[in-house]
């Protein structure tokens, strides 16, 4: 290559000699070229104006189109290759792109015109390709509105309008667009039918006309549909629109109002209501009470009413009413209201599925064709009182405690709201009903547990030992013991000691509570005790106060109690509560001065009232001559032996002897420091 050379020769001897040569070479070859692009896309003018420095001229030039000269030219757009050699023979090589323009494209965006008539058409126009600036020339034949020069137009009427578009290089394109608007909105008819009876909604309103893409409106334009025919309408007044679907600002109002009569129909409101009675239903035997009303709501008077009311169990209701039917009677007048009431009462066949109870009630009525009906619909939620799986409705033993329901019935023995069938303690006296009824209470598992093992299908407890037969009435009164409050027998005053006249009525009373009364009576001081019935001597011995008419000798010292009794309570813990004892005395300031010892049981031994108060008393009777026919001590018995009219220590008479009749005279000793003896005379007559 070109450069500058040193060369050192050294001979055999070792001498040298050195010499510089410089060695020149041609300048590179350079390749620059002046483009002329395609003008046209497609065209074929394009050229390539090379020039070359540098090597060794001349030249060879070859080309990619086979072209051997230096420029080359009528070229198509693409990319060319040219190779170049010197005199040397050195090459080099180069290619070079002879682009066009894009093709000369128009896009037009129409807006047409919104209504028949106006200028407010568009189009704007979008150009690609070619070489800007473009220029542009519009025409049409039958539109207007257009300005020349402008790429895009607006306020154009409809019509047909072209445009030639026109780049830097001449290159042209044209387009030809169409500007439409809608059919002209013209109404042509508008037709209507009056609502009438009874829907009083069946009114109509049809609009014919004529246009592009069209919807309608009868409420002047707030709401629209496509159909030209309004259903179902009711008396009024109505504006019509009818406006191009696709254009809403075209529109055009119908000049005239369209206004449907409202008819003069007979409308009836017809209500039944549960006024009374339970909601929801528990039980058998409730009674519900119904309210029916008719209501005249209509502009005409209303005839020929006919009212049936359909009660649960599919019977006839007795209706009471009508109360209202103030004017022309029979008639319904407009704005009138009938009443009518009813009731039912419960019944087993109401307590099946679905448990609830509908009441119908069905009017006709001349001036309407259709029946009016209107419902009640109370439910029932079935009661389990006693936990028991069977219903009240069907359970025979609703509380579980061995008496039949029919037997408890619907009574509330302790009046608080709640009937017998359903408590366990139906007279709130603390002692539980199966108790009283005189069956077994077994407790958690039997009678007397409301949520017992095992009943069968009518409810009756399977492990009832005894129950579901005739419950007690212990005190014979006709009211089960078990419905009538009892308490435990009690005594809150003893009987007391009782001192009478001989002669007197001795009552002994006693304070408490019992169903059952027996007075008692001991004549030895309580050893052994004597059940008293009422006679000519006893009154009450089977109440609390016991009365003895005409006491005397016989009576003396004698003891008196009272058992109390209340088998119908079965809870007593004193099934036998005895009284203490009182004792009768007489009273010592009277002495008797005579008795008849004839074994009659009426005053047959001289008994001294009070006397016995005094043990140790002594007694000595003696006849008119001064005999001792009498002789007796005390000796601190409690139980006096009063003379009887035998002899006893006599000095005349043998003991046991019975003395004659007569008039003796006693002696009585007291032995008590604070009594003087006393003396007297008694008569003794058989």
């Amino acid at each position: 290559s070109g450069g500058t050379y040193t060369v050192t020769i050294t001979d055999a001897n070792g001498a040298q000699a050195t010499q510089t040569y410089s060695v020149n070479e041609p300048a590179a070859i350079v390749l620059n070229a002046n483009i002329t692009d395609v003008s046209i896309s497609g065209g074929n003018d394009g050229a390539i104006d090379l020039t070359v420095s540098g090597g060794t001229a001349p030249y060879l030039y070859s080309w990619s189109n086979e072209a051997i000269t230096e420029d080359i030219a009528n070229l198509k757009a693409g990319v060319y290759t040219v190779k170049v050699t010197d005199t040397n023979g050195c090459i080099v090589e180069a290619s070079f792109t002879v682009n066009e323009p894009g093709i000369l494209q128009v896009t037009p965006v129409v807006t047409n015109v919104s209504c028949n008539g106006l200028s407010d058409g568009a189009i704007d126009i979008t150009v690609t390709g070619g070489v800007m600036p473009y220029v542009f020339a519009w025409a049409t034949n039958d539109g207007s509105g257009l300005v020349q020069g402008d790429e895009d137009q607006s306020g154009l009427t409809a019509g047909t309008y072209s445009v030639t578009v026109t780049d830097a290089n001449g290159a042209s394109v044209k387009a030809v667009m169409e500007v439409t608007q809608p059919d002209e909105i013209i109404i042509t008819e508008v037709t209507s039918t009056d609502p009438t009876c009874p829907s009083t909604d069946n009114g109509t309103i049809t609009i014919t006309a004529t246009g592009t893409d069209l919807e309608y409106s009868i409420d002047n334009g707030v709401t629209f549909q496509d159909a030209n025919v309004f259903n179902n309408l009711v008396g009024g007044t109505y504006d019509v629109v009818v406006r191009v679907k696709s254009s809403p600002t075209c529109s055009l109002t119908y000049g005239t109002q369209i206004v449907l009569d409202e008819p003069s129909c007979a409308e009836l409101k017809v209500t039944k209501t549960q006024t009374g009675g339970p909601n929801p239903v528990t039980d058998l035997g409730q009674v519900l009470n119904y309210t029916i009303t008719l209501e005249n709501t209509g502009q005409a008077d209303i005839t020929g009413v006919d009212i049936s009311d359909i009660l649960p169990d599919g019977s006839d209701g007795v209706l009471d009413g009508p109360s209202g039917d103030n004017g022309v009677q029979g008639v319904i007048e407009i704005g009138e209201t009938w009443t009518y009431t009813t009731s039912y009462t419960t019944k087993l066949s109401d307590f099946v599925d679905p448990f609830e109870l509908v009441n119908t009630v069905i009017v006709t009525v001349n001036e309407i064709d259709e029946t009016q009906t209107a419902t009640a619909v109370t439910p029932i939620v079935p009661t389990d009182t006693d936990g028991d799986g069977v219903i009240d409705v069907y359970d025979v033993d609703d509380d579980n405690d061995g008496i039949y329901d029919v037997v408890e019935g619907n009574s509330d023995s302790n009046g608080n709201g709640t009937p017998d069938s359903l408590e366990l303690d139906s007279d709130s006296d603390g002692c539980p009903d199966v108790n009283e009824a005189g069956f077994t209470n077994n407790g958690s598992d039997m009678l007397g547990n409301q949520n017992p093992p095992a009943v069968d299908a009518d409810g009756k407890v399977i492990s009832a030992s005894d129950g579901y037969t005739t419950p007690n009435d212990l005190n014979n009164n006709g009211i089960f013991d078990f419905q009538e409050a009892g308490s435990p027998s009690s005594i809150s005053q003893q009987p007391i000691d009782i001192e009478i006249d001989l002669g007197g009525d001795a009552v002994f009373t006693v304070v408490g509570n019992a169903t059952y009364y027996q007075w008692q009576e001991s004549t030895d001081n309580g050893s052994t005790w004597t059940d008293l019935e009422d006679n000519e001597k006893y009154a009450g011995t089977h109440t609390p106060e016991l009365t003895i008419s005409g006491a005397r000798g016989r009576f003396e010292s004698n003891l008196y109690r009272v058992i109390l009794r209340s088998p119908d309570y079965a809870c007593d813990p004193n099934p036998e509560l005895i009284s203490q004892a009182g004792k009768l005395m007489f009273s010592t300031a009277i002495i008797p001065n005579g008795f008849s010892p004839n074994g009659d049981g009426e005053n047959d031994v001289f008994s001294i009232p009070g006397l016995d108060q005094y043990p140790n008393f002594i007694m000595k009777v003696f006849d008119r001559w001064g005999n001792m026919v009498y002789h007796y001590e005390n000796a601190g018995s409690p139980s006096p032996q009063w003379w009887d009219g035998h002899a006893k220590g006599s000095m005349v008479l043998s003991d046991g002897e019975r003395v004659p009749a007569g008039t003796y005279f006693y002696m009585i000793d007291y032995n008590d420091q604070q009594m003087a003896p006393v003396k007297g005379w008694v008569y003794v007559n058989y």
